[in-house]
């Protein structure tokens, strides 16, 4: 488990991470969504929030929303031209909005790392179907699989087979186009086997997705997030008036790095060892790096090699996470109790019982 990180006003990284996909996916307050994002954004997470944006348009809207792909390119290559907030929150709030989510790209994300066997066997002569694909003999019980929607055998045989994912690609695009005889669009993200399942499930629907209508942030609300980042106040105020919300409690069923013993408690980590544990986000560690500092990576301290740098380091840059009242600690810090996986979908999605993952497992979003 790699080493926990705050963020510009001193949350655990991983959690800002959950709590903003547990915000998009539950559509109850756009704000939240928004200030999660801004998070990241103003901790310099840039890179790793475009690709957790990507992670999250395969996992849940993908298989209904197809065109919304072309949108989010879209606002990506504006970002790579004028580095701004506003294109990422635009993709925040079409995501907000969109009530056909499904989560059965992610289920299968999921279950691949733990389905170590076949839960059907298919016996008998093949169908016709599947002999007129002339697919490589070793596909016949993946492609059975697909065809009769036994999602833990697809999970088991694309486990099997990733590191043949061109191939493995070719021969499930092949089998759709053959079934309705006609060329088939495919997804173009960077991760292929994230492609192939979200190519495969929005293949198979029923059902044509309807016309897409992507909608755009507002003023108030782009003003909203980036007032997130503007600091009118005394330091020891910042944390109280900028942590508009609290760490979401329903994300136990993930690993949370605020769990890993090889580290002090999370209360410890805001008291006394905040700045070591900032350090690797990349807005603070632009604002240590302008002063001479020592990293004791076995204590967690940084010290700063000249006294007067540290007294200018600490009127700038000091938030004082110690001396805040309960209630704007537990912002950060509070208790996030075990739930299962299958819970936390049952929270967001009702009773999904398409595919249910193993619940002794915390699972790596």
């Amino acid at each position: 488990m790699k080493t926990p990180t705050l963020t510009r006003y001193l949350y655990l990284k991983d959690e800002v991470k959950y709590s903003l996909l547990f915000s998009l996916l539950k559509r109850e307050n756009l704000n939240e969504c928004l200030f999660w994002c801004s998070e990241l954004y103003y901790s310099g997470y840039y890179v790793e929030l475009w690709k957790f944006i990507d992670k999250i348009y395969y996992d849940f809207y993908a298989i209904n929303n197809p065109k919304l792909e072309k949108f989010i390119y879209k606002m990506k290559e504006k970002w790579t031209k004028k580095h701004k907030i506003v294109y990422l929150l635009h993709i925040i709030k079409n995501f907000y909005t969109l009530e056909n989510t499904d989560p059965l790209v992610f289920l299968i994300r999921m279950c691949i790392e733990t389905q170590k066997s076949q839960t059907k066997s298919y016996k008998g002569r093949p169908p016709g179907w599947l002999t007129a694909l002339n697919a490589d003999k070793k596909y016949k019980n993946l492609l059975l699989s697909v065809h009769n929607k036994h999602y833990k055998n697809i999970a088991y045989y694309l486990r099997r087979f990733r590191k043949n994912e061109d191939e493995l690609y070719q021969v499930i695009v092949n089998y759709y186009e053959k079934k309705s005889d006609k060329k088939i669009k495919i997804y173009t993200g960077e991760d292929k086997m994230h492609n192939l399942i979200a190519t495969m499930f929005h293949l198979s629907l029923e059902h044509t997705p309807s016309r897409e209508i992507h909608v755009q942030i507002k003023k108030e609300e782009l003003e909203y997030a980036m007032n997130t980042n503007k600091i009118n106040t005394k330091l020891y105020k910042v944390l109280k008036e900028k942590r508009l919300f609290k760490i979401n409690s329903n994300i136990g069923c993930f690993e949370l790095r605020k769990y890993d013993s090889k580290y002090p408690n999370i209360q410890e980590i805001q008291w006394y060892h905040w700045e070591y544990f900032c350090y690797n986000s990349p807005s603070w560690k632009e604002r240590f790096d302008k002063y001479k500092i020592e990293i004791d990576h076995e204590k967690f301290l940084i010290s700063f090699e000249d006294e007067d740098e540290y007294e200018e380091f600490s009127e700038k840059y000091y938030y004082e996470p110690d001396e805040q009242s309960k209630e704007v600690q537990e912002r950060s810090t509070g208790n996030i109790p075990d739930i299962s996986i299958n819970d936390w979908l049952n929270l967001i999605f009702g009773e999904y019982k398409l595919l249910e993952l193993d619940n002794k497992k915390k699972y790596i979003y």
